[in-house]
């Protein structure tokens, strides 16, 4: 409790954004509850739901990792640019649901296309920036022999390479692969069970900002063996990016 305390205290802003995040994933847990509203067989308050908390991981674990940045100016710009082009993306998610509508891979609409096209440039605008802070952490971990800021680096990069594999998704406007979307899937998660879904190499790519730098911690005991690591982590995450290209899904049910 005193290093949540401490992370709040340090990284205010990123910090309080997880916080707001929060509530909003338990507003879209109680809207999926008591709203009859439904987009592609599941509740229209899911995806919001499901991106309110994958923000919040994101942010409490950048929050975390600023602590260890030797250039607080870089970090207070990159949580002002987190939190603004999150915003962009979790309003237009938000505003999506409560019209009924997709906010992915929808161009219905001139409307829908601009506010389609408007979330892909802020998260790749924001994904760029988070590349230059893993050069900022790689050029760090030069001058010490610490860990942790060399598998901060690799796990950044790794997280990133698989956020842009969402373009793979929007060149298909869809998800999933040998099927269209709205099939049934896997709970809460909704990944399809019947067909390949890119979602799956996008959840665990982008977790690999937690899990990299865990398991390194617990496990690594030089650069070498950081790298090990996250090379067995990528190649994983991999195969079941192939596997759904193939129009294989990730649990068969």
């Amino acid at each position: 409790m005193k290093e949540i305390f401490e992370m709040i205290r340090r990284q205010e802003i990123l910090a309080w954004f997880g916080i707001v995040c929060l509530l909003g994933t338990l507003a879209c847990g109680y809207l999926m509850r008591t709203q009859p509203d439904q987009i592609l067989g599941v509740s229209a308050w899911l995806k919001p739901f499901k991106f309110f908390l994958s923000v919040v991981l994101f942010v409490w674990t950048m929050a975390f990792f600023l602590n260890y940045l030797e250039h607080p100016i870089q970090g207070l710009i990159y949580s002002i640019s987190a939190v603004v082009f999150f915003s962009i993306e979790l309003v237009i998610i938000v505003y999506q649901a409560a019209q009924g509508k997709l906010s992915h891979f929808n161009t219905a609409t001139p409307l829908d296309q601009f506010l389609f096209n408007l979330m892909a440039l802020a998260i790749t605008v924001l994904m760029l920036h988070t590349v230059y802070l893993a050069f900022l952490f790689y050029q760090q971990s030069q001058a010490t022999t610490t860990l942790l800021p060399f598998s901060i680096a690799v796990a950044i990069s790794i997280t990133v390479i698989f956020a842009f594999e969402g373009f793979i998704m929007g060149a298909l406007l869809q998800h999933t692969v040998g099927a269209a979307d709205g099939q049934s899937g896997l709970p809460v998660l909704n990944w399809s069970t019947r067909a390949g879904d890119l979602r799956v190499a996008h959840f665990f790519g982008i977790h690999a900002l937690q899990l990299v730098p865990l398991l390194s911690y617990y496990i690594a005991q030089t650069k070498r063996d950081v790298l090990i690591i996250a090379l067995l982590y990528g190649i994983g995450v991999t195969y079941t990016l192939f596997q759904a290209l193939r129009a294989k899904p990730f649990i068969s049910l």
